[in-house]
């Protein structure tokens, strides 16, 4: 008797599952999972949700004429209830992947995003303040120092070794003698060469010849240092992927920007929330920040419009979609009305709305 009341239990259940899952899905109320991800998934202070994807939903349900209820979850467990039927659906950035596909069937996708690099807005003036800090800097002024002493230097030695055999052109004093040195040796650097002191001893002329290749040298450093500064000035900004070895980047913990960097094998200073790294990249303490694109830009108007701006390449593409049970009934007359509702301006107002395009 307990094995035939046991076996009366399990097809009673089996019925009833049955008979649910061929309930036409406007005649009951929808479990939609939702997880907070902004800005497609956010819930406000008076508990309601809202966000790029929640809004597109709502016009979805809205056109169906679906009613529905959010059940907050983690992401992998939101999954995992879509994937065992205790969720009809899933709301929020759930990127379509091989792996997901074979677990679950999805909507058409509404979304195409990636990884972006964000960057500060730098006006020109901000541009020539660089460059003359360049030049103001430590390393340039103490070339510069470096230079002078050796200028001084080469006329002094020349001086000394002149001075009697060549009377005429380096004679007199010591200031005066060291001075017609150093006069000979700024125009020998210079490349002048006006010919009016010329090195007659043996001893004179070799310091000539080391003086004149020695300024070939540092002539040509400091040219490369103008030309590098000048170009740097206008372009010392991150503008593609390939630049990020070459600047300071910031990423935020946990986010799929760590791996990608890791990959990349850009060092990164990590922060703990996308809010701070943005704030630092406003503050020009970091180069650039690679995030998730809509986050990016969803934090940036909010507080950081003409400040940061956000490159147009995408890194690592993702495309979103809705998550639905296998074998879903609400699947085909989601995708339609998903195209209905995305071809719509409505659609354009949802994504103005958060993010500022």
């Amino acid at each position: 008797r307990r094995l035939l009341a046991a076996s009366a239990l399990v097809l009673a259940a089996a019925s009833s599952g049955s008979a649910s899952a061929q309930t036409p899905p406007a005649a009951r109320t929808l479990t939609v999972g939702v997880f907070s991800a902004p800005p497609y998934t956010m819930k406000s202070a008076g508990g309601t949700w809202q966000g790029i994807a929640v809004d597109l939903w709502d016009a979805i349900a809205r056109e169906l004429g679906l009613q529905y209820r959010f059940q907050e979850l983690e992401p992998d467990a939101a999954l995992t209830g879509v994937e065992a039927g205790g969720l009809d659906a899933l709301v929020g950035p759930v990127a379509v992947t091989p792996e997901r596909e074979q677990r679950v069937d999805f909507s058409h996708m509404f979304y195409t995003t990636g990884l972006g690099i964000a960057v500060p807005r730098r006006p020109e003036g901000i541009r020539w303040a660089s460059l003359a800090r360049a030049f103001l800097s430590p390393a340039f002024l103490g070339a510069l120092l470096g230079w002078l002493a050796l200028l001084v230097a080469a006329g002094a030695v020349t001086w000394l070794l002149e001075r009697q055999r060549n009377p005429k052109d380096f004679g007199g004093g010591a200031v005066s003698g060291i001075g017609a040195g150093v006069w000979w040796s700024a125009v020998t650097f210079t490349g002048v060469g006006y010919g009016d002191k010329i090195p007659m001893t043996v001893a004179g002329r070799v310091v000539a010849v080391t003086w004149m290749l020695v300024s070939v040298v540092l002539v040509t450093f400091f040219t490369g240092f103008v030309s590098a500064r000048v170009a740097i000035s206008h372009f010392e900004q991150i503008r593609t992927a390939a630049d990020l070895r070459n600047f300071r980047v910031a990423v935020v913990d946990g986010s799929p920007a760590v791996e990608y960097l890791r990959r990349q094998r850009v060092k990164a200073r990590r922060f703990a929330h996308l809010a701070d790294a943005v704030r630092a990249l406003a503050r020009e303490e970091v180069d650039g920040l690679v995030h998730g694109e809509a986050a990016l830009k969803y934090e940036i108007q909010r507080e950081f419009s003409g400040v940061v701006n956000v490159l147009p390449d995408l890194l690592e593409r993702e495309f979103y979609a809705f998550p639905l049970p296998t074998g879903s009934p609400l699947r085909e007359s989601l995708n339609v009305a998903l195209l209905r509702v995305t071809t719509q301006p409505a659609w354009r107002d949802i994504q103005f709305r958060y993010l500022g395009h």
